[in-house]
């Protein structure tokens, strides 16, 4: 009984971390009220549930079906709201999971660093302003972070101790992850890689080589059987098997001579508007041509991108350090007015430099972190081929406070460290 007290201590001081960040966001939302929820956000979501809770599918209202992006998030707002009604099943919803990646930030803290640490990164998560914010607003951002979040965890018991019943479950949220955000594929994929790969660090498990091949194995497999209803309603509906039919439009704005003209002071979307009212003739009527062709448009837009980068490479690498630095730089993007700007300025900067200084701290660990490496990694390879808004890299939030955590505690006097870790 005595030698589990510490483990009890954690769970009871996380699970209040835990409460006090659903209770945060709860009370922000509530301040900042619900008028304008839907119009806020991402609108289309909202327009997509409507079609669904009408019995007319997956498609905008109005138009055939659509592949255009995975669903899984309006779906959830479907389930909620029943269309567009009222938002606070959804919030209430997208509150618990926020809550939810800050107890996985914890978790993944203290398999990394210990329960000092790992109350610590929860602590700094649930606090973390942005987070409680936009983890509520209309946009898969909030399920994305929680997802990825336990997908991790689960990945890193995975790598450490293997087992079937692990590796299924991985798989499965790493399927329900690609169904929220498809961006995530360089990073499963990669998770697969680290699964298999032999692990020598501190924290090595009990998981020999070929044990490890096989839970990799049987989590493709179950990610794939998750991913294959969509798979199969995209080839019904576009002709082809895909996670959506929007990255060769994507790429195409992400690689424009006018990628930056409201870009990052704006958003990516006023950009995307003068470049669409930039097409010459010739380009307008090659796209109508290929009106209700969801694959052939992307793939008209993916061709026109490719070739922008071909005339200008130099360009291409420029804007791919200006997208970086709109993702990771001290301001908002896009910007939130003057005062706003300035606040999370000042909250970022901090929080960055401490989850710098803590990476450079485990740097010799950095077997046992390879998983939260890897989502720094695709997500900065993504957004430097695209382009990423703030909202786009908070999901790697929950990862910078687990080194912000390890820097804070560097810093901390010992005896209120032995506090937190017993």
């Amino acid at each position: 009984m005595i030698a589990r007290l510490p483990e009890r201590r954690f769970a009871c001081r996380l699970a209040a971390i835990v409460v006090v960040a659903l209770a945060l966001r709860i009370a922000i939302r509530l301040v900042m009220g619900t008028q304008n929820y839907w119009i806020d956000g991402y609108g289309h979501h909202a327009s997509i549930a409507q079609s669904i809770c009408a019995g007319t599918g997956y498609a905008f209202p109005g138009e055939p079906p659509t592949a255009f992006r995975v669903p899984l998030y309006t779906f959830l707002v479907a389930a909620t709201t029943c269309g567009a009604g009222s938002p606070w099943p959804l919030i209430l919803t997208q509150a618990l999971a926020s809550a939810g990646t800050v107890l996985f930030a914890g978790l993944i803290a203290r398999r990394l660093a210990g329960n000092a640490a790992g109350l610590l990164a929860a602590a700094i998560y649930a606090l973390w302003p942005y987070g409680a914010w936009h983890d509520l607003s209309l946009q898969e951002s909030g399920l994305h972070a929680f997802l990825a979040a336990l997908v991790t965890w689960q990945l890193i018991d995975l790598r450490d101790k293997g087992g079937a019943v692990r590796a299924l479950g991985s798989g499965l949220v790493l399927g329900l992850l690609l169904l929220t955000r498809a961006t995530m594929l360089p990073f499963v994929l990669c998770a697969l890689v680290i699964v298999a790969l032999p692990h020598s660090g501190p924290n090595r498990g009990p998981n020999p080589g070929r044990a490890r091949l096989v839970s990799a194995v049987i989590a493709a497999a179950a990610m794939l059987a998750v991913l294959s209803p969509w798979l199969a309603y995209s080839h019904k509906v576009t002709g082809a098997y895909g996670l959506g039919t929007e990255g060769g439009a994507a790429l195409f704005v992400g690689n424009h001579p006018l990628t930056f003209s409201a870009f990052p002071v704006g958003t990516i979307d006023e950009s995307r508007v003068n470049i669409l009212a930039s097409l010459n003739a010739e380009e307008n009527a090659e796209l109508a041509k290929l009106q209700g062709d969801e694959v052939a448009t992307s793939d008209w837009y993916r061709a026109h991108a490719i070739r922008n980068i071909a005339a200008d490479p130099v360009a291409f690498v420029f804007g791919g350090f200006r997208k970086l630095w709109a993702a990771f730089g001290p301001l908002p993007t896009p910007r939130h007015g003057l005062r706003g700007s300035i606040a999370y300025a000042a909250g970022w900067v901090l929080f960055f430099a401490l989850a710098l200084a803590g990476t450079w701290q485990r740097r010799h660990v950095w077997r046992d972190d390879l998983l939260l490496h890897a989502h720094m990694l695709t997500f900065c390879a993504i957004t430097a081929l695209f382009w990423a808004q703030t909202s786009h890299r908070s999901y790697l939030d929950p990862y910078l406070a687990v080194f912000a955590a390890v820097a804070l505690l560097a810093l901390m006097p010992l005896r209120l460290e032995k506090t937190l870790d017993s």
